[in-house]
């Protein structure tokens, strides 16, 4: 009867334990390698569809939120209540050194140089119109959140301007938050005050009964330009907003822009321009992710049957 080969188990079992070792290995490898090459390209695709870099003469690249998709036909074929349906207020472009501040209720982009806000975006609804909560008068005080130092309510004693709101508190009534942060210094800028009383306060309340008529309004408020008075104050050249509402499902808007301080100023409605006219003057975009058909229509012209 022939013998049986004795065979070399310790040595199979070493051999494969090490075969079983080295795919692991290259198993590990290979999903580790795919991870880091999905990785790479899932962000440079994010990339290409989140960021649009907008270059100006002498100027930082600007961002803009990514523009909606629409077709390339005329402003009458593309639906504009499309946008409104899914449109949650839209900050204007913005550079990447600005220094952008989040509160309840509204954004700010903040002016270190000034001191003030460059502008604020909120939305003014009729709801929280309606249901204004009790509040009592907010204390001026800086604001934390700008991380280089808001303006003091100090650096506004002793100067021929008064404190103006760029948002005004009585439009966030609605919450005591929001109302409470209106009175950070970083949305204050001083104003003039026979400006103040006969102009902005006039166009705020205007603004108040617009919203009873559209039951949102988007507001975009700023200053632009300035002389200093002092170390810390800085007067603005010019005052504006910017509005933008819904009516029979197309998109409206309008602009008011304010030469600051005059020694006389005309009524308050005579300072109405298209929308496009103070991006213009400011350099600014207010609304970068309407579709060009949309924006060119409204933000080239106003209708002032709409402003009653």
């Amino acid at each position: 009867m022939p013998s049986r080969k004795k065979r070399n188990t310790k040595k199979d079992r070493t051999g494969s334990w090490r075969d079983k070792l080295r795919w692991g290995l290259l198993t590990f490898f290979m999903m580790l390698l795919t991870f880091f090459l999905t990785v790479f390209f899932v962000r440079d695709e994010k990339k290409k569809q989140i960021l649009e870099w907008v270059w100006v003469p002498n100027a930082s690249p600007v961002y803009s939120p990514p523009v909606s998709p629409g077709p390339t036909k005329s402003s009458d074929e593309i639906d504009m209540f499309h946008y409104m349906q899914a449109f949650d207020f839209l900050w204007p472009a913005y550079k990447s050194s600005e220094i952008i501040v989040e509160h309840e209720g509204f954004t700010l982009s903040y002016n270190e140089r000034y001191e003030h806000p460059r502008w604020i975006a909120y939305r003014l609804d009729l709801d929280r119109l309606r249901n204004s909560l009790m509040v009592s008068k907010g204390m001026y005080r800086a604001d934390p959140l700008v991380r280089t130092g808001s303006a003091y309510p100090e650096d506004y004693e002793k100067i021929l301007y008064v404190k103006g709101h760029m948002v005004p508190p009585e439009d966030l009534k609605w919450s005591h938050t929001a109302h409470s942060a209106s009175y950070y210094m970083s949305t204050i800028c001083p104003q003039d005050s026979v400006f103040q009383q006969e102009l902005w306060w006039n166009l705020e309340k205007g603004i108040r009964g617009w919203t009873e008529l559209y039951e949102k309004i988007y507001i975009v408020s700023g200053a632009h330009g300035g002389h200093r008075i002092n170390s810390k104050i800085v007067v603005p050249n010019y005052f504006y907003k910017i509005l933008l509402v819904v009516h029979e499902k197309k998109l409206h808007g309008i602009a008011f822009w304010f030469p600051h301080p005059r020694k006389k100023y005309k009524a308050w409605r005579k300072y109405a321009y298209p929308i496009d006219r103070v991006e213009a003057w400011t350099g600014l975009n207010f609304f970068p992710t309407l579709p060009k058909e949309v924006a060119r229509e409204v933000e080239g012209s106003y209708d002032e049957k709409l402003w009653p």
